[in-house]
């Protein structure tokens, strides 16, 4: 009984998630507690590149209050 409500549940999240979302998303992986969001390949070089253009974008920032 449980699991069909957390069944149907999940269904009605994922159609509203595809509703908004047309063509964005191939599926929803349902994490458990405790489970740990899976980082795909390349995930820590995007992470250090994303702060290095955020650092990058501050000095630049910094640089445009001097003038």
């Amino acid at each position: 009984m449980v699991q069909a409500a957390d069944d149907r549940g999940r269904q009605e999240i994922e159609d509203r998630a595809k509703t908004l979302f047309p063509g964005a998303l191939r599926r929803i992986r349902w994490l458990r507690h405790g489970d740990e969001p899976p980082l795909g390949p390349g995930a820590h070089q995007r992470a250090d590149r994303l702060r290095a253009a955020r650092q990058h974008t501050r000095e630049i920032e910094a640089l445009k209050s001097e003038f």
